[in-house]
């Protein structure tokens, strides 16, 4: 037995002597489930964003431990400068959000810019003590908490060796190729049938594992410069095969991930695309490009984009990109950058963009969907940091170049000198997008950016961690996670209804206070619902629920002075709280501020809530000229509501000719005429009521010179209906007739109106309600047909009425004469005469008699002038 347990010892002694240094096991993979699951989980849930908080909060946590087991592992001494530098950077953005929480003595904090309105809020709400720099501390600590996953990632590819970066890349790599051909499939299923992981705007254009397309562009561009780097494509093969079959993966990964990037129909993904596919062609390249490869490629270029022409998602493509000029985002990035100059130069702290830039959002922007980032990174990192903020990222993307260089310098395969290459790369890309979006906010983006930037770093050393070094960077790292978790669990809470609960386990949270603030008073708890709106204000001044909550509740208790002067402050904290803004309409309406109440009304409708309450409240308006002004300075915004308000106009009675007729100039005046589509309703109405004057004043006074609407038919496109308002053309329903508004077959004439018949039929083939005074007018109108006897056989009427009564009263019949144009076009030409008697008329174009033999035919320019009169 001494003999065997010795034999077993000088074995095992002999077995640790002949194992080579390189086969150790790495530093990474003891820790290997931790790290590579963490790796997976960003990569395959981080894409979510806000839209899944729970796979944020996942990843959050996952990457706090994997820094509480892998810094005490750390050699701090024994670090290279560019380890160093990357750590003081990442410490430098930790103080940066730490010194943004740290308290004020009151004066200090209401003189720093950008911090005006808080301090009224906070003096209002007799809180104006000690505050932070930032408007919203809990806020401020929740970004510090978002610094984790990229963190970890890049401490993860730092300390990895030369096969575990490689597998980092592929493993990149795979989840990309994966969420490119599901998001071709999402674009061919469409948005009803599409398999989708998070709930998405989007939803029917390839998202892939994201929930912003843009987002998915651009973590599918990166993965298209790692196909590039040699070796990560391909599979392990005798020598003789893996040329070729890493070049047979790589094409292929390069085309699903360029279709990929087509399917989002993304303008930023789809510009940069060409970028990564001429930069992964270099990279890829073991020689320089001679110059008949360039010319080939080229060709072949121009060839895919003709291809590609008349594809119907490169039609859409094209389509949004002539809009361009439309996007809201030109609008937030004013907006921000009013805020951000405002704020100068320390800005308002990190995540209180979604607090401050309702105080800069004007009413016309005001939509159901709230603004939740500027769509330009650099202006919103300038309006929360400040300059601090830009001087930090001017830093880490001059460390980038300089750390690619170094690594280049010293990187020994051809693998291992591309790699700084694509890091490079990716963070140019990244930086572009940043420019219309937030990409790096989706934990996918941030962690792929830090792999890469971590395999610019050369592998640290390492020393066994004490008891009291984990301690050191386990108790910070498990408050912060402790924070996040209690954050989320708090609004989980407030969601289900449990506001108490929700206070009590996240007392530091603004958002949590503010939901169960709002279930306090849904309860009719005034006392808690006081309390918690105090503590939310505490937290987060510019809070618009802590602002109305507070002052509703002081009112309530008698306090109506202080609680009218809290409640005044909603005004411009923005538009967007909905009872703030009701609250502040009331009151301005009792003190005849019309202007005023009309536009909280405004904001209201226009976030799609209150509008049936709120619209017949606005007709009365037009009796007074101060309404008028108000109404009229409202509508020239081109709110939403505008065909709603006048069709309340024509439903609600009190009103005068003269006044409607005096905000239909002012609008004119404006700039803004009401259109046929807003004036329908009140032209149907006085039609009905036999006010047929007061129809042909609206509809003049709205801009309308001519005497019959749309006799081009270029207004309106697709069939007639059976039914339509004064000035607008119908078809009654006949049997066997259709009426269609469609391009002309002869070109120059536009649009024209397409009459098919069975040859049975008799009877109008178009109609229209018009108001002609009494006198004699020109009627003119052109056929088209290939049968030309046809075409002389169309009539026309006029029908009087007397509201909508045509029976016992006379029709006026047009005496039609006929000549040819040049372009095959016959034109008729007839006089009538319209009499006192004849307020109204229906103005009919009859349909020919064939005895039952089919026929088409076109009628366009149909007008109506007055007749000249004769010379005595």
């Amino acid at each position: 037995m001494e003999t065997a347990r010795n034999y077993g010892t000088a074995g095992s002694k002999r077995r640790r002597q002949r194992r080579k240094p390189e086969q150790e096991t790495p530093i990474w993979r003891r820790s290997l489930s931790l790290s590579r699951g963490f790796l997976v989980c960003a990569l395959l849930l981080g894409g979510a964003g806000i839209a899944s908080p729970i796979a944020s909060w996942l990843i959050t946590t996952v990457a706090l431990v994997v820094l509480a087991v892998e810094l005490p592992k750390l050699d701090w001494q024994g670090l290279d400068s560019r380890s160093r530098m990357a750590a003081w950077l990442i410490v430098s953005c930790m103080i940066l959000c730490l010194l943004q929480v740290v308290p004020l003595p009151g004066g200090l904090w209401s003189a720093l810019p950008g911090h005006q309105l808080a301090a009224q809020v906070a003096e209002a709400a007799g809180g104006s003590g000690w505050h932070a720099w930032s408007l919203s501390p809990d806020r401020t600590l929740a970004a510090l908490s978002a610094l984790a996953p990229p963190s970890a990632a890049l401490l993860i590819a730092a300390r990895s060796n030369a096969q575990e970066r490689r597998w980092i890349l592929r493993a990149i790599l795979i989840i990309a190729l994966l969420s490119a051909a599901l998001a071709i499939v999402q674009l061919a299923l469409g948005p009803n049938s599409a398999p989708m992981l998070f709930s998405s705007a989007h939803r029917g254009l390839g998202v892939g594992l994201f929930v912003n397309r843009n987002h998915f562009a651009l973590f599918l561009l990166i993965a298209i410069l790692i196909a590039a780097v040699p070796g990560i494509p391909g599979s392990a093969r005798p020598a003789q095969d893996a040329k070729a079959i890493e070049w047979a993966a790589r094409l292929a990964a390069l085309a699903l991930l360029a279709l990929g990037v087509l399917s989002t129909l993304s303008r930023s993904g789809i510009f940069l695309l060409p970028v990564a596919l001429a930069a992964a062609v270099l990279i890829s390249q073991r020689r320089r490009l001679s110059p008949a490869v360039v010319a080939g490629g080229a060709v072949a270029a121009v060839v895919l984009v003709l291809v590609l022409r008349v594809a119907p998602p490169v039609h859409a493509v094209l389509s949004r990109y002539a809009t361009a000029t439309e996007d809201l985002r030109f609008r937030y990035w004013t907006n921000t950058l009013l805020a951000a100059r405002d704020a100068l130069p320390l800005g308002t702290g990190f995540g209180t963009f979604t607090l401050v830039y309702p105080t800069y959002e004007p009413l016309s922007e005001v939509r159901p969907d709230v603004v939740n980032h500027a769509h330009n990174d650099v202006l919103e990192l300038l309006l929360e940091g400040g300059v601090a903020a830009i001087a930090l990222l001017v830093a880490w993307l001059a460390f980038v170049v300089y750390a690619a260089w170094r690594s280049r310098a010293e990187a020994g395969g051809r693998r291992d000198r591309m790699v700084p290459i694509v890091a490079a790369l990716a963070v140019i890309l990244t930086l572009a997008a940043s420019l219309t979006d937030y990409p790096t906010r989706m934990h996918t983006i941030a962690v792929t950016l830090a792999l890469l930037i971590g395999m610019l770093l050369p592998t640290p050393a390492q020393r066994e961690a004490g008891s009291a070094r984990r301690i050191l960077f386990a108790g910070p790292l498990a408050l912060l996670g402790l924070g996040v978790l209690s954050t989320q669990w708090g609004l989980q809470l407030a969601a289900i209804g449990a506001g108490g609960a929700a206070r009590i386990v996240a007392p530091w949270s603004s958002p949590v206070q503010a939901a169960a603030a709002n279930l306090a008073v849904l309860r009719g708890d005034r006392d808690q619902a006081l309390k918690v709106a105090q503590r939310t204000l505490a937290l987060a001044p510019l809070d618009p629920v802590g602002v109305r909550t507070e002052g509703l509740e002081l009112i309530a208790r008698g306090q109506a002075e202080q609680g009218a002067a809290l409640l005044s402050l909603g005004a411009p904290l923005g538009w967007r709280d909905i009872l703030t803004q009701l609250w502040l309409a009331e009151q301005a309406t009792a003190a005849g501020q019309d202007a005023f109440a009309l536009q909280r009304m405004d904001a209201v409708i226009r976030q799609e809530k209150f509008g049936d309450q709120l619209l017949p409240l606005m007709p009365k308006l037009l009796r007074t000229q101060a309404g008028r002004n108000a109404l009229a300075e409202q509508l020239s915004l081109n709110p939403g509501w505008r065909v709603a308000f006048f069709n309340q106009v024509a439903r609600q009675p009190g009103w005068t000719m003269a006044e409607l007729v005096d905000l239909i100039r002012h609008l004119r005046r404006a700039g803004t005429p009401m259109t046929t589509a807003e004036s329908g309703l009140i032209r149907t109405v006085l039609a009905a009521n036999d006010r047929f004057g007061d129809m042909r004043t609206v509809w003049h006074a709205a801009g309308q010179t001519a005497l019959i609407g749309d006799g081009d038919f270029e207004a309106e496109k697709g069939v007639l209906p059976p039914w339509a308002p004064p000035y607008a053309w119908h078809t009654p329903a006949l049997t066997g007739v259709r009426t269609e508004v469609a391009a002309a077959v002869t070109p120059g004439h536009g649009q024209a109106l397409a009459v098919g018949s069975d040859g049975l039929a008799q009877g109008a083939a178009v109609q229209q309600v018009i108001a002609l005074v009494s006198g004699t007018y020109d009627l003119t109108f052109t056929v088209s047909a290939d049968d030309v006897m046809l075409v002389q056989q169309f009539g026309a009427l006029l029908q009087c009425r007397r509201g909508e009564q045509t029976s016992g009263l006379p029709n006026v019949p047009v005496a039609l004469t006929w000549s040819s144009g040049a372009d095959g076009w016959q034109t008729a030409r007839g006089s009538f005469t319209v009499s006192a008697e004849c307020p109204g008329q229906a103005l009919i174009l009859t349909l020919p008699q064939t005895n039952g033999r089919p026929f088409s035919a076109w009628i366009d320019g149909v007008s109506i002038r007055s007749a000249p009169r004769p010379h005595a």
